[in-house]
C-alpha cells in the first residue's frame, strides 16, 4: 500500500493508514478518545478541522461503502498536511438500525470488518462541532442533505453522487456524473485519478465491486446500467477467497450478488416497523413547511403480517408513535409506505397528521390529488382509495389514516415528487 504517514495529536492517530481495515479500526479509537478528552484538548484538535464523510440515509450497500472508501482516500491525502483533520466515516443513520440492513453487515463480515467498529450518526456531537464551526462534510451516494439534517447545509464541502445534481451547495467540490448505475463506480475512477495505488487493497476494491453489481443487477438492470459502471468494475481487483472472509472455493460476481441480494431481502426477525425503517426516505415540501417520510416494500399487506382489521390497527398506532416522537423541531406531518399488491396495483399506506392550519391536509385531499393522474418521470400516477377494509384515525383524532391503490408501473421515484407537490399546494 506505499509509504504511510501517521502523526498523533493528543494520542490522536491521524493521516495515512496501511488499508481500508485498520483505518475504519483505528476512527472508531480516535472518536472514543477525543469523546473522553477535556476542552483544551478538543480545541488543538479542532483546529486541523473535523471532516465525516456520509452516504444517505436508506444507507444501502453503495453509501456505506462509497462513505467508508472515500473518508479512507481524503485520509491517505493527508499525508503531506502539517496540521491533520480527524476525518470519519459516519453511517447515516442510528447505531440501534445498523442490523436492519442485513447485506452490509454480511459485506462487512466478508471484509473481515466487524460491524461494531462503524461510527453512527448518533454516536458523534455533531451539533457540537457545527456551533464551533470546525465541522466539514463531504457526503456521498446523494447531493442533498436530508431536511432533516438542514442545519448543517453551511459544511458540505465535497459531493461525489451518480444522481442529478440538485444544484445545492456552490461553494462545494462536486464530482456529479448522471446517469450512473452506482456511486461506487465514480468513486472507483476518482481514486484511479487521484490514488490508483488504493485499489491494490482487497478490501476497498470489494466494497467498490458489490455495491457496483447490487445497484446494476449483475449488468442486468439496462435502466441503471452504464458502460462506465462495467468499465470502472473492470478495473478493480477480482473477487477472491484468498483475500476476503469467503466460505466457498467457487467465488464469482455472480456468486458474490447472489449472497448478497439474498442478505438484502431477508426480513426474518424483523417486526413490520423495522421492515419500513430498512428504506426510508425523508422529504419536504418546497415551503419547507411539511416533513414527510416514505418507505418502499416489496411485500404485500399479508406478508407483512396484516391480514386482520386488529393487526392494521395496531400496525397504525405503530406508525402514529413514530411521528408522535420525531424532533418537536422537525415534527413529521406524514408517513407513507409503498408495497406491492398485484401485477396491476400497488398500495400506498399513508399515515397524516392532522393540521388546524392546513385543513387540506386529509385523506379526502389526497385521493382528489392522485384520481388527477398527472405524469411523473414520464409515467402517469393514478390512485383511488383501496377499497379494503383500513382504521380511519387513531383514538384522538391527531392523526389520520388511510390506504390507496397505484396503477403500475410506479415506484417511489413517482410517489416522492407527487407527495412533494401535494403538500406544497397545502397552505
Amino acid at each position: 500500500m506505499g509509504n504511510t504517514v501517521t502523526r498523533k495529536v493528543h494520542f490522536l492517530e491521524l493521516g495515512s493508514t496501511i488499508s481500508l481495515a485498520h483505518y475504519i479500526s483505528r476512527c472508531k479509537k480516535n472518536l472514543n478518545l477525543f469523546l473522553q478528552y477535556d476542552d483544551l484538548k478538543h480545541r488543538e484538535i479542532e483546529k486541523g478541522g473535523i471532516w465525516i464523510v456520509f452516504g444517505n440515509e436508506a444507507h444501502d450497500l453503495d453509501s456505506m461503502g462509497c462513505a467508508l472508501v472515500y473518508a479512507y482516500l481524503l485520509s491517505q491525502e493527508q499525508q503531506t498536511s502539517d496540521r491533520p483533520s480527524l476525518i470519519l466515516p459516519v453511517m447515516n443513520i442510528p447505531r440501534n438500525e445498523a442490523v436492519l440492513r442485513k447485506d452490509n453487515i454480511l459485506a462487512l463480515q466478508i471484509a473481515g470488518i466487524p460491524h461494531e467498529d462503524l461510527i453512527y450518526m448518533d454516536d458523534i456531537p455533531i451539533v457540537d462541532w457545527a456551533s464551533k464551526r470546525c465541522l466539514n462534510i463531504a457526503i456521498c451516494d446523494h447531493n442533498e442533505l436530508s431536511p432533516r439534517q438542514k442545519g448543517f447545509e453551511d459544511f458540505v464541502r465535497i459531493i461525489i453522487d451518480h444522481h442529478m445534481d440538485a444544484e445545492k451547495y456552490k461553494d462545494a467540490r462536486k464530482y456529479i456524473r448522471f446517469p450512473t448505475g452506482s456511486c461506487s463506480s465514480l468513486l472507483a475512477s476518482h481514486i484511479l485519478e487521484k490514488r490508483p495505488e488504493l485499489l491494490k487493497d482487497p478490501v476497498v476494491s470489494f466494497f467498490l465491486r458489490a455495491s457496483i453489481l447490487i445497484d446494476t443487477k449483475l449488468f442486468s438492470d439496462a435502466g441503471k446500467t452504464t458502460p462506465f459502471d462495467i468499465e470502472m468494475c473492470g478495473k478493480l481487483l477480482p473477487i477472491s477467497s484468498a483475500t476476503l472472509r469467503l466460505s466457498s472455493d467457487c467465488v464469482d460476481d455472480a456468486y458474490l450478488y447472489t449472497i448478497l441480494r439474498r442478505a438484502r431481502l431477508d426480513t426474518d426477525g424483523m417486526s413490520t416497523v423495522d421492515i419500513i425503517k430498512k428504506d426510508l426516505k425523508y422529504s419536504e415540501d418546497v415551503n419547507q413547511k411539511h416533513l414527510f417520510a416514505i418507505s418502499t416494500i416489496k411485500k404485500d399487506l399479508t406478508q407483512l403480517g396484516l391480514d386482520d382489521m386488529t393487526k392494521k390497527n395496531d400496525f397504525m398506532i405503530q406508525l402514529a408513535n413514530l411521528m408522535e416522537s420525531s424532533d418537536e423541531n422537525t415534527p413529521l406531518h406524514g408517513y407513507f409506505i409503498l408495497c406491492s399488491k398485484n401485477d396491476q396495483h400497488k398500495q400506498l399506506i399513508a399515515s397524516l397528521r392532522k393540521s388546524e392550519s392546513d385543513a387540506g391536509l386529509n385523506p379526502s385531499s389526497l385521493e382528489k390529488e392522485l384520481q388527477k393522474g398527472k405524469e411523473y418521470g414520464d409515467l402517469r400516477l393514478f390512485g383511488r382509495r383501496d377499497q379494503v377494509p383500513w382504521p380511519e384515525t387513531i383514538s384522538d383524532e391527531s392523526i389520520f389514516f388511510a390506504i390507496y391503490e397505484l396503477d403500475q408501473p410506479i415506484s417511489r421515484k413517482q410517489v416522492l415528487p407527487f407527495l412533494t407537490d401535494w403538500f406544497s399546494s397545502q397552505r
